[in-house]
């Protein structure tokens, strides 16, 4: 008779207590790669994001300009009054925290930058062509992000000759709020995410400009890992702050 041996229970429990070990073992190494793996991604992908920032910030403020008109044969008439300077928010450093809450992307947050770019109105030639001023305005919103949004109007022909203001009505339009309240919106977009400050700031004027130090910081949602990106661009106007 062949006889049999069972497992006694204390080397079941033994048995179970090593397999949770082991599994438990697994399942950490398996997290720690995700973990990595995850924030690796998050690192490369906000990085990429930063840069796109800084190369849109860049291209745009080099568009910021007064509104001007050519009234041929000889003469400029140009409105360089500090309603179209480029506009620093004046508190320095925003904190997504304390700024703006939005429900969608066409609403504003917390502005850093807002500035004006203005094409000309030509008289005295065919085809005429009307002043158009755009409005581009840089936010953060407490949700993290960072906001781009463009705005638009046209500017009602001048009548050189006529009676005043003409021709000197764009020397006379006043802008104390970008965006005015009458300008349409053209294009809203998200630039980056996981934003935890935006710092801004208007260094020493040179020979070129005024140049405007605009740095951004993201912090990683599911850990203490951060990356910033700070970039310095220079208007083709005077830059002052200015409360949003």
């Amino acid at each position: 008779m062949t006889g049999r041996r069972a497992f006694t229970m204390t080397e079941v429990v033994i048995a179970a207590g090593l397999m949770a070990l082991f599994l438990a073992g697994l399942f950490a190494l398996y997290s720690g790669g995700q973990t990595a793996s995850g924030t690796a991604f998050w690192m490369q992908k906000t990085a990429t994001a930063l840069r796109n920032v800084a190369r849109h910030l860049s291209n745009k403020v080099q568009q910021s300009s007064y509104p001007t008109t050519l009234v041929y044969p000889s003469k400029i008439v140009e409105n360089s009054s500090p309603d179209f300077c480029l506009r620093v928010n004046a508190a320095g450093l925003l904190n997504a925290t304390d700024s703006v809450a939005v429900a969608d992307k066409t609403q504003v947050g917390t502005k850093f930058l807002w500035f004006t770019e203005a094409l000309p109105e030509r008289r005295g030639f065919d085809p005429e062509v009307m002043a158009s001023l755009t409005y581009h305005v840089y936010s953060l919103t407490r949700e993290g992000k960072v906001m781009y949004h463009r705005f638009q109007e046209e500017i009602p022909f001048t009548n050189p000759g006529g009676p005043p203001p003409a021709p000197e009505f764009i020397q006379n339009v006043p802008r104390p709020s970008i965006p005015p309240p009458f300008a349409e919106l053209q294009e809203s977009a998200e630039l980056v995410e996981d934003v935890e400050f935006v710092r801004v700031g208007i260094q020493d004027t040179t020979a070129t400009g005024t140049p405007v130090l605009v740095e951004i910081g993201c912090k990683y949602p599911r850990g203490h890992t951060r990356r910033a990106n700070a970039t310095t661009i220079v208007p083709n106007v005077a830059a002052v702050t200015a409360a949003p």
